[in-house]
């Protein structure tokens, strides 16, 4: 590596990007972009009655259940297929499993 960085075979960035941790800031915010979007396109295919509604999530924890349901690696790879039946079965268990971590005191 030292070789072909004095020969200059090798590009002098990506090296100061991996010692002065920029590249492990980037990959973070790529992660963080990619759930935003991933939350964004959920939001397009259930309204907020649904959560409600159907789901019986309390209207104050519908943003928080949306992260809660991204995080889940499972559900982020068949929303990511755009797998509308699995997702709704899916969504259903994460609702359920949800609503035993939080209280819900209004519907």
């Amino acid at each position: 590596m030292l070789l072909g960085l004095l020969a200059g075979s090798m590009p002098l960035d990506p090296l100061i990007n991996k010692i002065n941790g920029r590249t492990k800031r980037v990959k973070k915010q790529i992660v963080a972009e990619k759930k935003g979007s991933n939350i964004e396109k959920l939001s397009g295919y259930y309204s907020e009655s649904f959560y409600v509604n159907e789901l019986g999530i309390c209207t104050q924890y519908v943003s928080g259940f949306k992260v809660y349901v991204i995080e889940n690696n499972t559900f982020a790879k068949e929303l990511e297929k755009g797998e509308t039946a699995m997702l709704r079965f899916m969504i259903i268990d994460l609702a359920n499993k949800y609503k035993q971590n939080i209280s819900c005191e209004d519907k």
